[in-house]
């Protein structure tokens, strides 16, 4: 079985069609979302103020993975712990601590 790791990555182009079932995102398709998205959370609040968060940025699945969601530049975000818990919460539902 041929590894998805590639020690060379300026290979790693050759290796995205086989990401995009894995829920990993590339090196190449990282840098691509943080240009694409400033380095900022790409939130977006209902006044259509965005998020101005530059730290603790995390990859979003727009359509969520567990659910068929793939991982590419049009189904990713960057989106602050923040934003995604919020997002996390309308999708699921606040957590209930005991």
């Amino acid at each position: 079985m041929r590894s998805l790791i590639d020690p060379n990555p300026d290979r790693t182009e050759r290796l995205d069609p086989l990401m995009k079932n894995a829920r990993a995102v590339p090196v190449s398709l990282k840098r691509e979302i943080f240009k694409r998205d400033n380095a900022q959370c790409s939130f977006v609040s209902d006044d259509a103020v965005r998020c101005t968060e530059k730290h603790h940025l995390e990859f979003d699945h727009i359509i969520l993975f567990g659910i068929g969601g793939k991982t590419t530049k049009n189904n990713l975000r960057l989106l602050c712990s923040g934003h995604n818990k919020h997002i996390c919460e309308i999708t699921f539902g606040a957590w209930q601590r005991n």
